[in-house]
């Protein structure tokens, strides 16, 4: 009778203790819970300079969104706007690679969000009918960042437009006459159409 009696006080005391014990829990990214599985479609615009030089790129991206709120994805930008230097040669660029961002309070008309780009890209020096210069140092790849902050506008349940300021950051232009690396790293203004499941 004795044992039963500190059996049952024992198994009291563990329940009581395992009540009091708050454990911390561990934060993953969805919480556990991926509740939406969706996608979009994005084409977009940049508006900004290389160089000294007023630039246009156009481009567009492809992502899978979790719950409405994370996506991950690709994307590809190609300059549209001519840049010619003293010599008449004509800079071309170009760049694709990871795209991944995060929007926030999604069911609000008027929101925001953050995007990182990163991936690679090649640079080329064109005479005016678009043939490559032999004689100079005319072609280099590079690595590009672009983070970015986003304000994004519910036009309806599948199409949205977003308005964002980003930093294109390049690394690793060496053997192009006449430009660095910084010549391409600028700050630019995006304007982009979600198109897709929201």
């Amino acid at each position: 009778m004795k044992k039963l009696f500190i059996l049952i006080f024992l198994l009291t005391s563990i329940k009581a203790f395992s009540q009091e014990v708050v454990y911390d829990e561990i934060r993953t990214l969805f919480n556990g819970q991926i509740r939406k599985v969706s996608g979009f479609f994005s084409p977009y615009l940049e508006f900004g300079t290389v160089d000294k030089y007023y630039a246009r790129f156009t481009g567009g991206g492809a992502c899978i969104l979790f719950n409405n709120n994370f996506y991950i994805g690709g994307f590809g930008t190609g300059k549209s706007t001519s840049i010619y230097s003293s010599d008449s040669s004509k800079l071309t660029m170009g760049h694709g690679g990871f795209w991944i961002g995060g929007v926030f309070k999604t069911q609000k008309i008027l929101h925001f969000g953050a995007s990182l780009q990163m991936g690679w890209g090649s640079a080329k020096l064109k005479d005016r009918t678009d043939n490559i210069l032999p004689e100079k140092f005319d072609y280099d790849n590079y690595n590009i960042l672009i983070p970015s902050v986003e304000m994004e506008v519910n036009l309806t349940h599948w199409f949205k437009v977003t308005l964002g300021l980003q930093q294109r950051i390049i690394f690793g232009i060496h053997n192009l006459s006449g430009y660095k690396s910084s010549d391409l790293s600028k700050t630019s203004i995006s304007l982009g159409f979600k198109l897709g499941w929201f």
